[in-house]
């Protein structure tokens, strides 16, 4: 192997170890309970348990992910079509989108979270923006 490859290899082991290490002392020093976000250390342990349960487990996680993508497949097709044939849905969904993403900014940079707040974004995205 040359240098430059075993240089990859060392990075992407250096960048696996520090993935650990923080999940690590998030959970230790954040005080996080097991139930949200278990140590590594208790991770490790439970999977090499005699009684886990791998290929039900592996099923079920399987079962999650391909049915998340062709959910998403299904409703961003569906999405996609009623855009191409309606201006008017896409219209609208570009002026929700535009208060969604004005309200948050709004959210993010003064903390302010209050129906008339949000009242009040709407009302002017909805008029000072282009539809």
């Amino acid at each position: 192997m040359t240098s430059d490859t075993m240089r990859r290899y060392a990075l992407a082991i250096l960048a696996h170890i520090a993935l650990i290490a923080a999940w690590y002392a998030f959970v230790t020093f954040g005080h996080v309970p097991a139930f949200v976000m278990p140590s590594p250390f208790a991770t490790v342990s439970t999977l090499a348990g005699t009684n886990y349960a791998w290929v039900s487990n592996s099923l079920v996680t399987a079962s999650e992910i391909f049915g998340g993508y062709f959910l998403a497949v299904l409703v961003g097709v569906t999405i996609a079509i009623v855009f191409s044939w309606s201006s008017t849905a896409e219209a609208a969904a570009m002026t929700g989108a535009e208060v969604a993403a004005t309200w948050a900014a709004v959210t993010l940079l003064t903390g302010v979270t209050s129906l008339t707040a949000l009242a009040a974004v709407t009302a002017s995205s909805v008029t000072t923006l282009p539809v």
